[in-house]
């Protein structure tokens, strides 16, 4: 079961989201669809904290892509914290460490 808890500061345009359980295949499409809320809210920071995050599938990390280079063009910034040991691994070796701020 994946859970997305979202918090945004209107005022600063930062926004938190602890996301927990399992992006696989299943849930997708609900992943795919909070990350297009969060960037419909147009946050000037996003903090994605994935440390209850066990799976994160290839269409949910292809969600992920799209929301940082959106971001990016916007002129905001997202960071990714508590990255779990093998999911970690996996954005490593994509190269995908090269485009997200993991911290």
């Amino acid at each position: 079961m994946l859970t997305i808890h979202r918090d945004m500061n209107e005022s600063t345009g930062y926004a938190k989201v602890a996301i927990t359980g399992s992006a696989d295949l299943a849930a997708a499409d609900q992943f795919q669809l909070a990350m297009n809320l969060l960037v419909a809210a147009r946050p000037k920071h996003l903090e994605l904290d994935l440390a209850g995050l066990a799976f994160i599938c290839s269409l949910s990390i292809g969600a992920l892509v799209t929301v940082e280079m959106t971001l990016r063009a916007e002129g905001s910034t997202m960071v990714l914290r508590n990255v779990q040991p093998l999911i970690h691994q996996c954005l490593f070796h994509s190269r995908l460490n090269e485009v997200f701020k993991i911290e």
